[in-house]
């Protein structure tokens, strides 16, 4: 039996999730693109495919890899807290990933240590939104769902 694969309900679970950390400033589900406050976050969707070794021989398993990106303005006060502060707003995620957080039945797992695929991970980097650069820090967060699409022999 096939389970129906929303990817609309992940991200909001993710949203939210974030938003309880009480990290950040807001959380959307798209790439900001204006207006960003000081400790704001994206969740958007990033790959989506079989998750390879966790499929039967009956239905494929999904592989749903959310990007969580978090932006911190280079120009805040003071600078030297920049790469801090981003690095604990990435460790608090990182952890509540790694605690125990669920999809309630939708979902198998976080794939934390990267079982099939890149694991829970975070890379850190520089956008420019605007006339302004923006410190980011992307966190793959990938969630397995079993049995989403029926196979036929």
């Amino acid at each position: 039996m096939a389970t129906t694969l929303d990817v609309n309900a992940l991200t909001d679970a993710v949203v939210s999730y974030c938003l309880r950390l009480g990290v950040f400033e807001s959380v959307n589900k798209h790439e900001a693109i204006g207006n960003i406050g000081t400790y704001t976050a994206s969740v958007m969707l990033q790959n989506l495919g079989p998750a390879r070794g966790a499929s039967g021989l009956a239905a494929t398993s999904v592989r749903v890899e959310l990007l969580l990106r978090i932006y911190v303005s280079t120009v805040s006060q003071p600078q030297d807290d920049v790469d801090p502060n981003i690095a604990s707003a990435t460790a608090a995620v990182i952890a509540a990933f790694s605690a125990g957080f669920s999809f309630s039945d939708t979902v198998r797992e976080i794939d934390l240590l990267g079982e099939f695929g890149t694991p829970l991970s975070a890379q850190a980097g520089y956008i420019r939104v605007g006339e302004t650069l923006y410190r980011i820090m992307d966190i793959a967060i990938p969630i397995i769902v079993d049995d989403v699409f029926a196979q036929v022999a």
